[in-house]
């Protein structure tokens, strides 16, 4: 069994910009939710992104056309685990960090793999929840995460593609290593 929960304001109530759920309980608790969370995760297909070819054709010369194939590794970890915790995994129990953090980035690859066929001329990967701005140091973002981005650069450029990397901003200290990687974008600074 796996479980999360969402707090739903009251009606009428306004949170932030409307009524926003916020999440009370994450799906992923401990290192076993990760073995049944493999059963939940949809497998990418090739035929998930033949749309792209026939946007990129209307669109011809005006605009370059870029691919999200998935939230991002970054973006499922959070969401599955909590940033707060996996903060506090990073320190208290790090091969689950590992684990779950691989786990995320391999399905990630997967369906990157996928987006590489698909005819878009640039891959879009975002990074915002490891960015220095959700609050981890440039020590782990180089540690933990760098490495995983600089695997996705290298697929994207093996199949001839470019590499836009998303994150929050307040990222100057980072810009030099994400060159490194290969990355051949980046916004938002």
């Amino acid at each position: 069994e796996l479980r999360d929960r969402y707090k739903v304001g009251d009606p009428g109530s306004v949170y932030g910009t409307g009524s926003n759920p916020h999440r009370i309980e994450h799906l992923v608790k401990r290192e076993s939710d990760l073995v049944r969370l493999r059963y939940l995760m949809p497998e990418s297909q090739a035929g998930d992104y033949t749309h792209v070819v026939r946007q990129q054709g209307e669109v011809g010369e005006l605009a370059l056309l870029e691919l999200r194939p998935t939230s991002g590794a970054d973006h499922d970890f959070v969401d599955a685990i909590g940033i707060d915790n996996c903060m506090v995994l990073y320190y208290e129990d790090r091969g689950f960090f590992d684990e779950a953090l691989r786990f995320f980035h391999e399905y990630h690859l997967k369906a990157l793999h996928q987006a590489c066929h698909s005819g878009a001329p640039v891959i879009f990967g975002s990074w915002y929840n490891f960015s220095l701005g959700a609050g981890w140091s440039p020590a782990i973002y180089r540690q933990a995460f760098l490495p995983l981005i600089r695997e996705c650069a290298q697929l994207v450029h093996e199949h001839g593609l470019l590499y836009h990397l998303y994150d929050d901003g307040g990222c100057a200290a980072l810009l030099a290593d994400w060159a490194d990687a290969g990355v051949d974008c980046v916004s938002t600074l």
